[in-house]
């Protein structure tokens, strides 16, 4: 008599997801996915990134599970940078499923501080009179 193995397959039946979306330059998004496997074997997660741009990739924390935290890079571009999420869900036994989606990242404030005030002379200036200009 023969014996087939039982079919196995991995399922994601939710996600991948991130909060916030968009997420600030260098701020925390907690992601999740949720995977299923029909033999009930315990799965294995590996997230990537992969940023436009040129801004970096970011960290992950606990990114070998189903709800990592991923600190996103720097985007000191000044407009809002793409990072494609990816997660690969393995069973250990060769089969997988992946799936991906955009987390944007906006990108930093670039404020400018004025340090000290602009010069003239001579000072005090009489009524009517001419002043000469010049920065600090």
């Amino acid at each position: 008599q023969t014996v087939n193995a039982a079919p196995n397959a991995i399922t994601i039946t939710a996600g991948p997801t991130g909060t916030p979306n968009p997420v600030a330059s260098a701020g925390n998004v907690a992601m999740t996915v949720t995977a299923t496997d029909t033999l009930n074997r315990t799965l294995a997660y590996a997230w990537s990134a992969t940023c436009a741009g040129g801004i970096g990739s970011g960290t992950f924390a606990n990114g070998t599970t189903a709800t990592p935290s991923w600190t996103a890079p720097a985007n000191l571009s000044g407009v809002s940078r793409d990072c494609t999420i990816a997660i690969t869900v393995s069973d250990g036994f060769g089969n997988t499923q992946s799936g991906s989606y955009v987390q944007a990242v906006t990108a930093a404030p670039n404020p400018i501080t004025i340090s000290a005030g602009p010069t003239g002379t001579p000072n005090p200036v009489v009524s009517a009179g001419n002043v000469r200009s010049s920065p600090r």
